[in-house]
């Protein structure tokens, strides 16, 4: 066989070149009938169009690569990406620091990637499930009547309403607050109302930033239902500068139906929140209301005290008999995005309650929760161990069908009545309720003596209360 020599071969268009052996390029690459090996040289194509799979230990492009179809990761050390990367199975950091600057989602739902994961939840009882002063009060034609613990009723001549610590709510919940409207006001007067409030301790909020360029969003998220559809208005203002107030509109869609509703509230720059134990923000439902609160419409930004903005979208729960308004799962957050329920240990939202309000009583006649002396025909000093340090060291003390006993210097078990708990003598000091107390007459003997306080009957109205609330 004989050998051709040429500088160059070119091939007629539409022609080939048939080699049934091996096809040496230069001394390093080899071209062979089942692939071509490259030794130490190298490839440079203008593209690569193939239908099957192309095989490399590594690859480096200098400009974009594009893939019509899905590419699989089998062993990869890094991937920088700043589009979506989906993984098939779970993704590993064995080491560093994994930074998201976004919103994490696991399974559908949202997670905060700056600020806490526990105790992210700014309001206490969002879930309804303490209600130390009773599940149900009937006939509510004024203000400040609570059920559920930290969620007063507010009211202004627009009906009479039945208040109530349900023992259901949407999945996840087992409890609600229920204000069902006895009889309803189609046309209430200027001033009058009907809504849902929550106040919020200044001390709670300061990580808000308020005032500041670091101010932070916040996003409030609850499960409404209701009997009524449309348009409700939700309002939050600050209650240490003017009333400055953002509102929003949301939407009941459907009647008697659990639903799941996000409202983002922007920073504010410009209005500052006091480090104390005051009134920080106060939360609105609105359900009803008369003209003075309606007409106005929701800004997108904070803006100064303005009434007839906060029930700008009157849905008009209360204007009918047997109106309902029924609300869980409560949760204020900081960030933009509204991420699952924070369920809390119900002792630990016990406890966070009872800084703003503590019951004491018995089922048991006569059992003590307090100790004192007598000093006169009618005084009593006397002190009483609480569960928690509460917001005020002077709250409101009531005293409900209670006595002082055991103060007898002779041995005898008598008792007298607490008429009163004078306010001007009643202070906290950390857990300690200390208190001076009117009562029936006590002989002059007993001066000096010992005595409990205790419950006179076996009943819940039997008590002493505390309340702290804001």
């Amino acid at each position: 066989m004989s050998n051709i020599l040429a500088n160059n071969i070119n091939p007629r268009s539409g022609t080939s070149i048939d080699v049934g052996g091996t096809l040496q390029v230069g001394s390093a690459t080899t071209i062979h009938t089942t692939g071509i090996d490259l030794g130490s040289g190298n490839i440079q194509l203008h593209n690569i169009n193939s239908t099957g799979i192309i095989t490399a230990t590594s690859a480096s492009f200098s400009e974009n690569v594009s893939i019509g179809g899905t590419l699989t990761y089998e062993d990869v050390t890094s991937i920088d990406s700043v589009g979506i990367i989906t993984a098939q199975s779970g993704l590993k950091v064995s080491s560093g620091i994994t930074t998201i600057s976004g919103t994490l989602a696991v399974n559908g739902n949202n997670y905060p990637s700056t600020g806490q994961l526990s105790h992210r939840n700014i309001i206490i009882n969002g879930a309804m499930r303490v209600a130390q002063r009773g599940t149900s009060v009937s006939a509510v034609t004024a203000t400040g009547i609570y059920t559920c613990d930290r969620m007063p009723w507010t009211l202004n001549n627009c009906g009479e309403w039945t208040n109530t610590q349900e023992t259901n709510g949407p999945n996840g919940f087992g409890y609600s607050y229920k204000a069902m409207c006895g009889f309803g006001d189609a046309s209430p007067a200027a001033d009058d109302y009907a809504l849902l409030q929550y106040l919020v301790e200044s001390t709670d909020i300061q990580h808000l930033s308020y005032g500041t360029s670091d101010a932070v969003p916040m996003t409030i998220s609850f499960y409404v239902k209701s009997n009524k559809t449309g348009a409700a208005s939700f309002a939050i203002m600050q209650m240490q500068n003017s009333g400055k107030t953002f509102a929003k509109t949301y939407t009941i869609n459907a009647a008697d139906t659990w639903e799941y509703k996000t409202i983002t509230i922007p920073a504010d720059t410009s209005g500052n929140i006091n480090n104390d134990n005051g009134n920080g923000l106060l939360l609105e439902w609105w359900c009803n209301s008369g003209s003075n609160f309606t007409g106005g419409t929701h800004p997108s930004t904070w803006f100064a005290q303005n009434d007839i903005n906060r029930n700008a979208s009157n849905i008009g729960i209360g204007q009918a008999t047997d109106d309902y308004f029924q609300i869980t799962g409560i949760q204020l957050e900081v960030g933009e995005v509204a991420t699952p329920f924070e369920h809390k240990p119900y002792t630990e939202e016990v406890t966070r309650c009872q800084r703003y309000f503590q019951k004491f009583y018995y089922g048991v006649h006569s059992y003590p929760f307090g100790f004192g002396y007598v000093y006169g025909t009618t005084d009593v000093a006397a002190t009483v161990p609480l569960t928690t340090t509460m917001r005020t060291t002077t709250p409101t003390v009531t005293a409900n069908n209670l006595v002082v006993r055991g103060f007898s210097q002779d041995g005898n078990n008598t008792s007298a009545t607490i008429n009163s708990v004078d306010t001007a003598q009643t202070q906290l000091g950390n857990t300690m309720l200390q208190m001076d107390l009117t009562t029936t007459t006590i002989a002059a003997a007993a001066r000096g003596a010992a005595c409990v306080i205790a419950n006179n009957a076996s009943s819940f109205s039997s008590n002493l209360t505390v309340d702290a609330e804001l």
